[in-house]
């Protein structure tokens, strides 16, 4: 095997590990420092902690900053966008632990509503979703906002094939166009579908709002049970990382000395590293995360020297402090 395969410079190492940050901003690009409990009910992106639910047994959602602050290490599940929801870290239904950006704990929200995606279950097959395993198209119903597989919708379709997908904007669901046939009245106060077919899925056009009812009781319905079906419903998103931007502008610059690199820049990739959400690109990033000093003090030798480090000197780093860490040294 080619040695310098297996070889590679302070420098290298430091610019690898750009590569790695560059990678996570691209991911998560937006702050992470605030969590949106004290703003109360809103429509955001949530991830269940399947971790903290076996430890609570109670379901829960936190918002994008907790799954990256204060949950980066356990298991979650990304349910995209969830109404009228306010994060659940730091309450009882999360454990005993307080939200880590707030350093407090707070009351459960009672409004809240769940359903079988906080279990990582999605679709009326309910089977557990598999990103990795998936192949098909899923879509969300706009009103109950679970995720349908494109292949049972078909089958609730009474086996007809979907639409073409450029064709509709918004899916309601089987069971949501039984729940809220009072919503989706037409201008005749009609139902769509005779009493004696079964209920079908509904496929939706941008314009779909310019169809429905007008008048003021079917319009007082639609604000009191789904207001969606009247206009969009505003969705709250973190700022933007420009701090990050601005690591990231520096990255351009002219590679500086290696003693330079090691003690300024490299402090720069760690503390990001040290930010990262389930990235883990690297083995033993845990253990990089948690010994960042030992290892910069152990690069700037090579560094100054202009020494090769092997990658046979970064395992055996690792695995001296991880030994030395489980013998209780």
């Amino acid at each position: 095997m080619d040695s310098t395969l297996e070889e590679l410079t302070a420098e290298q190492y430091v610019e690898r590990q750009r590569e790695l940050e560059i990678e996570a901003r691209e991911a998560y690009p937006y702050k992470f420092d605030e969590c949106t409990y004290s703003k109360g009910y809103l429509k955001q992106t949530l991830y269940a902690c399947l971790t903290c639910q076996r430890e609570a047994d109670s379901l829960n959602g936190v918002c994008y900053s907790c799954s990256i602050s204060c949950h980066a290490d356990h298991e979650l599940v990304e349910l995209f966008h969830k109404r009228h929801f306010q994060c659940d870290c730091g309450t009882s239904r999360t454990g005993h632990e307080s939200c880590t950006i707030r350093k407090s704990k707070a009351e459960r929200a009672p409004e809240n509503q769940y359903n079988h995606n906080f279990q990582g279950r999605f679709c009326s097959c309910d089977t557990f979703y598999d990103p990795e395993q998936e192949s098909g198209t899923m879509f969300q119903c706009i009103l109950c906002e679970d995720w349908f597989h494109d292949r049972c919708l078909e089958a609730s379709n009474q086996g007809k094939p979907l639409p073409d997908s450029e064709s509709f904007e918004w899916v309601v669901c089987k069971d949501c166009v039984s729940k809220y046939k009072d919503c989706l009245l037409n201008p005749q106060h009609e139902f769509p579908y005779k009493k004696e077919e079964l209920v079908v899925p509904q496929f939706l056009d941008e314009q779909f709002r310019e169809h429905l009812c007008q008048c003021d009781p079917c319009m007082e319905i639609r604000k009191t049970q789904m207001p969606i079906l009247i206009e969009d419903e505003p969705i709250y998103e973190q700022p933007e990382d420009s701090d990050m931007e601005d690591e990231a502008d520096a990255g351009v610059e002219d590679m500086r000395s290696l003693d330079e690199i090691v003690s300024s820049t490299m402090q720069d990739v760690l503390h990001v590293l040290d930010r990262l959400p389930r990235v883990q690109a690297i083995e033993g990033v845990h253990a990089y995360n948690r010994l960042k000093n030992e290892l910069t003090d152990f690069l700037l030798p090579f560094a100054r020297e202009n020494k090769v480090v092997t990658k046979e000197d970064i395992s055996n780093f690792f695995l001296e402090r991880l030994n030395s860490g489980k013998n209780g040294g």
